[in-house]
């Protein structure tokens, strides 16, 4: 099918929008005021400047034509059995390509981005009377809607990622995060409207190698210093023990010296204690005592 373009001038920027809701409907409102286009052809929504980055088309469709026919594009696929709910006889789908904006609004647990986001939103179609802008389900009766995405951009340290490790995911508007199977051609298969996209599990993170050697450097230090300290106190026990050893022996020999020695009776001079030997004076005798 043809593709037209619709020239937006949108006064804000991605910055100023908090969640994808209000970027979903931000995107329909301006994609949806303008000229009667035809039913069945996908209509490119050219964004300024400020919007860089970030892709989005429109397509209006009958729903007896969607469910007899279904709607085949080169960006989506809808197969036939397919009913809006709730049911409208006439239903706008806006296809939106995040591009490098889609890591500011969607962020998988324990997973990384490898290509951008897609959004698949219906809504009833807006009447200019009424201004209605109400999203809708669609209702997969046999077989999924298919998504293509453009490409796949796997991170510098993953280029040996194993291609089964690539999963589509689905972003629920009630916050809850699905996985699937990636079909050929980079394509997804999913059930119903929302926000799609390619994933990998996230690496853990292991410590850089120079962290290692710092650390086991450390702990030999410790090991060394440890060594040390030990060995000089082992040294200062044996020091001491041996210098207990000769003291004691030296006492022993100096108490059996003495044992064999002359005891000396002991008296005090002053505060001191001192020995002092028994003195035994011989008696004094006059030379000329006897006189004849």
């Amino acid at each position: 099918m043809a593709m037209c373009c619709v020239l937006l001038s949108l006064p804000v920027s991605p910055h100023a929008i908090d969640d994808p809701n209000s970027l979903d409907s931000f995107i329909r409102d301006f994609a949806s005021n303008r000229s009667r286009r035809r039913t069945g052809r996908l209509y490119e929504v050219v964004l300024p400047a400020n919007f860089s980055g970030i892709e989005a088309s429109i397509v209006t469709l009958k729903s007896g034509s969607l469910w007899m026919r279904g709607a085949n594009f080169s960006l989506f696929g809808i197969p036939p059995r397919v009913l809006p709910w709730p049911y409208v006889r006439r239903l706008e789908i806006v296809y939106e390509n995040l591009g490098n904006w889609s890591s500011s609004y969607f962020n998988p647990p324990n997973h990384t981005l490898v290509s951008p986001v897609i959004g698949l939103i219906a809504y009833e179609e807006k009447r200019r009377r009424n201004g209605i802008n109400s999203k809708i389900e669609l209702n997969v009766i046999k077989d999924p809607i298919t998504l293509h995405f453009p490409y796949i951009s796997l991170p510098h340290h993953n280029n040996n990622v194993n291609a089964s490790a690539v999963k589509c995911v689905g972003f629920q508007s009630n916050g809850t995060v699905e996985f699937s199977n990636v079909s050929r051609n980079r394509t997804c298969s999913v059930r119903g409207v929302g926000h799609f996209s390619l994933v990998i599990p996230t690496p853990i993170p292991t410590p850089p190698k120079q962290q290692k050697k710092k650390k086991s450097t450390a702990w030999k230090w410790w090991v060394i210093i440890g060594s040390v300290v030990l060995g000089i106190l082992g040294l200062l026990l044996l020091i001491g023990i041996t210098y207990k050893a000769v003291k004691g022996k030296r006492l022993g020999k100096m108490e059996r010296q003495s044992e064999k020695s002359e005891s000396l009776d002991c008296v005090w001079v002053g505060s001191s204690k001192m020995p002092c030997a028994t003195s035994i004076r011989t008696q004094p005798a006059l030379e000329n005592a006897y006189v004849p």
